[in-house]
Parts: C-alpha cells; structure tokens; sequence
C-alpha cells in the first residue's frame, strides 16, 4: 500500500470514526493473503476527503455459475458527510467492470440514506448484538441457564482455560483445526496469513480453549474502536472440546473480553432468519440466541437491481434457497 495513500486514509478513517472493515489493519491483513485492495476515491489536488476500498469476490450463482464481484464493508469514509454519495456513486461506476458491485453497510450507523441516493439496492441479512452495558452478573443471568450457563460452569470444574496464544505453533495448531472446520462445513477457510496479520495489527484477537495446554478450540474477534463493538469473526473446536463444552467457555469468555476493552456490543456474526427446523444454521441461530443477544439488521447494498432481487427471492423461496445453499459451498 501505498505510504502517501496509508498516512491519508488513516486520517480520514479515524476522524470519519471509520469501522474496522475500512481500516489499515484490515486492508493490509486482506493483502497478506494476497488480495489486492481497490480504491474509490474523491481527490482533490492530492489531498483526498473520502472513499471507500473493496476487493475482488468470486461467487457461485444458482444457473448463472461463478462471476466475479466488487465486495466493500462497511460504509464509506469521508471527512464531509456531503462526499460519502459522491463516493458511491464512483464506486458503482467502478463495480461496472464487474458482474455487480456490493457494500455491506455497517451494522452500528448504517448510513441507508447516503446508499439509496447514491443508486443502491437494498437486502437485508441478520446477526445478533449482545448490549455489554449491562454488569457481568446480570449478562451471565440472562444467558440460558440449562446449557450455556451449565456448560460454562462445567468447562470451568474440568479445568479448561481461556488464553491467547503463547507461541507461533499455537496460531499454526488452531488453524490446522480451523481448516478441518471449514473442510466439514464446505466453506472456504481464510488464508493463514490473513489471521496472522489480523492479530499483528491489532485488528483481531484469537483467543484459546485449552486443557493442561491442549487446544481444545479457540476463536478469532475483530475489534471495531471506533464503534466501540466486537465481532465475531471465526471458530473451531474439537470433539473432545465439544464434550467438554469449550464453545459456551469460549463465547463467554470472548464477551467478559470484549466488555473489559470497553466495548459496548457483542456481534455474534450473523445471524439467518430465514433458517428451518432441521437446518445447520437453525441450530446455529439456536446457540447464539440462548446468550441472550438482540437480532438486528445487517443491511446489504448492490449497484444491481436483478442480484439483489434473486438474492431475496431465494431467502423466501425453499427450493432456491436449497440450490443457492448448494452452489455456494462448491
């Protein structure tokens, strides 16, 4: 990146109070798994007063197969609001070179007027916020008592613990176990040197569940400070760890951090609505639920009106909902 571009765009993220997905830290990390960061950006007389950057994203379409998109999240920075529709409106004419280009808006101030007057069509995904206004006692109380509450304190009596890692092996180790996750779950892992760069730059925090030094599992939380929230980013755990209830430790301990840094909310990373009975997601919707979150809006802008029409026309049809599930995972 650039040095003149790096030292500007700081200056506008932190003054524009910036979300971490438009951060140096989060640019560089995409760059370390060899991503290239692509600018829009209004510049007057090499003094820059917003933009926005994206990466390139290849998805798979039910009938319509791979195409290539421009992806951005968060919303644009800016040092006048007036310029974040000038941003836009650049950034839609950048995306032409693509099948369409997307912004995943942010989740605190979403900013939805500057994205519709800037040509945008809107969808709506989901995730869960957690408000850490409120005292460790009354969070842990409002938590679901027979299995997070229980798991808690059972992971607790059988000794495991919450750490970051003490080593470079202990990173490599998690992502070996990440990858397996990801293999089973038909995803696409992150890049091993995404990660690494994440926690180098402070970005993200990985945190480990371990037994006598055996990881049982662990989790990576991006820091958002300039909105003042946590997100969940990725989890693993083992089978032994699954047994011995690492994942309510790990999500527990994962929010006492969050709220000791100052954060004011929790995001449990998504959170699908649209999720049946029987589903993998509806069981995921049902763990996150029981720790007592909110689910709020996750608003998602396209330049093009057909995608983000199939993309909601396949939330409410079953049987496109099955077949872009499917595609997605290939």
């Amino acid at each position: 990146m650039d040095k003149k571009l790096e030292k500007q765009w700081q200056k506008i993220w932190k003054a524009s109070n910036g979300s971490t997905y438009q951060s140096i830290g989060w640019i560089k990390s995409r760059e370390s798994a060899g991503q290239k960061p692509i600018f829009t950006l209004i510049e007057e007389n090499g003094i820059i007063s917003g933009g926005i950057v994206a990466f390139e994203k290849t998805k798979n379409f039910p009938f319509l197969g791979k195409k290539k998109i421009l992806l951005a999240e968060g919303s644009p920075i800016v040092l006048d609001k007036s310029v974040s529709v000038r941003v836009l409106k650049m950034f839609k004419k950048t995306s032409r070179d693509y099948a369409y280009g997307e912004c995943y808006a942010n989740v605190i101030s979403p900013e939805e007027n500057e994205f519709i007057k800037g040509g945008f069509h809107k969808t709506t995904s989901h995730t869960s916020m957690l408000d850490l206004s409120l005292s460790e006692s009354a969070l842990f109380s409002n938590m679901e008592k027979k299995s997070i509450r229980w798991g808690v304190n059972y992971a607790k009596r059988n000794g495991l613990s919450f750490t970051e890692p003490m080593e470079p092996n202990e990173i490599n180790s998690f992502y070996e176990l990440y990858k397996k996750t990801a293999e089973e779950g038909r995803f696409q892992p992150e890049k091993k040197e995404f990660l690494k760069k994440l926690i180098e730059e402070g970005t993200g925090k990985l945190f480990l569940i371990k037994l006598k030094n055996k990881i049982l599992g662990g989790g990576l939380i991006l820091l958002d400070v300039n909105k003042e929230y946590s997100i969940l980013n990725l989890t693993s755990c083992t089978e032994k760890g699954l047994k011995l209830q690492t994942m309510p430790f790990l999500y527990w301990n994962l929010i006492l951090y969050s709220k000791s840094s100052g954060m004011k909310y929790f995001d449990f990373g998504g959170y699908d609505v649209d999720a049946r009975k029987g589903d993998k997601l509806y069981n995921i919707n049902k763990f996150k639920e029981r720790f007592g979150g909110k689910i709020t809006p996750q608003l998602i802008f396209s330049t093009s009106l057909f995608y983000a029409s199939l993309r909601n026309l396949s939330k409410k049809s079953k049987l496109l909902r099955r077949i872009y599930e499917k595609t997605k995972s290939r």
